[in-house]
């Protein structure tokens, strides 16, 4: 498996003997690599190699996000409103309480969904949609993902 990001790459095999003739051939291509060894982070995503899988976390995104949230791991079970339906514009809405980066916390939350969490993806999507004016009702969806 190779993982390619700008210029940025990961290499995954479950023989440890393919990945220098990898690298070689590689190199014997023209490209210009350097081998850095056993991973352990990779653009934010910490990545933990185990017999069996490999566990790949984004604690760091996450503690970002609760932060900006006001949030914390202690009151994270709290439950605020259902975002695993559509949401709707509400234009007639309460306007919204708190203060916080609505498009920059959404931003954040679409990363952690591409990379490391796709059962958000779907309740993160519909938050998006409301970015331009976000409701009360929005961003108690968005502290529900939190």
């Amino acid at each position: 498996i190779i993982v390619l990001y700008m210029d940025d790459c990961l290499c995954f095999s479950p023989k440890d003997d393919v990945m220098p003739q990898l690298i070689e051939d590689l190199c014997r291509d023209g490209f210009l690599l350097k081998d850095e060894g056993a991973i352990n982070d990779f653009l934010g995503v910490n990545i933990k190699r185990h017999d069996d899988h490999i566990e790949m976390t984004q604690t760091g995104l996450i503690d970002q996000i609760l932060s900006d949230l006001g949030l914390n791991h202690e009151n994270t079970t709290r439950k605020y409103t259902p975002a695993t339906s559509v949401l709707h514009p509400e234009l007639d809405g309460q306007e919204r309480k708190e203060k916080w980066n609505y498009r920059s916390v959404i931003g954040k939350m679409s990363f952690l969904a591409q990379m490391t969490r796709c059962d958000i993806a779907f309740t993160v999507h519909q938050c998006a949609c409301f970015s331009q004016v976000p409701k009360l009702i929005h961003e108690k969806a968005v502290k529900y993902i939190g």
